[in-house]
């Protein structure tokens, strides 16, 4: 398991490293950078492992006919698939409203003193 993460977290990081695209001794550079993962790496993952789900849910739904216990126990699983893929959704969105008002992201820029 432990080399798993360390898997995951080499190629996350080593594009930055490789083409020096932050300075690390600078926290501005740093924290635009782990906006920069956050918002392109880690929320679509998020997003695309919840649509995943509940389309298996879906299916497995609809491919199990016979009995009606498990036909329950899936509409659970797919009603609690979309909500959680509302509640990613949503609140990436109230993040990015946020993020605007105050302008510390979407063309806005971080001070930091």
């Amino acid at each position: 398991m432990k080399k798993f993460f360390t898997t995951i977290l080499t190629i996350l990081f080593l594009p930055e490293l490789a083409f020096a695209q932050f300075d690390s001794t600078s926290v501005s550079s740093l924290i635009t950078s782990a906006h920069g993962l956050i918002n392109r790496t880690i929320i679509p993952l998020l997003i695309s492992a919840a649509v995943l789900y509940t389309i298996y849910a879906v299916v497995v739904f609809i491919a199990e006919t016979s009995d009606s216990q498990k036909k329950e126990e899936k509409k659970q699983q797919i009603f609690w698939a979309i909500i959680g893929l509302f509640v990613i959704v949503s609140i990436w969105g109230l993040v990015a409203i946020v993020g605007r008002t105050f302008g510390t992201f979407a063309g806005g820029s971080i001070s930091v003193n």
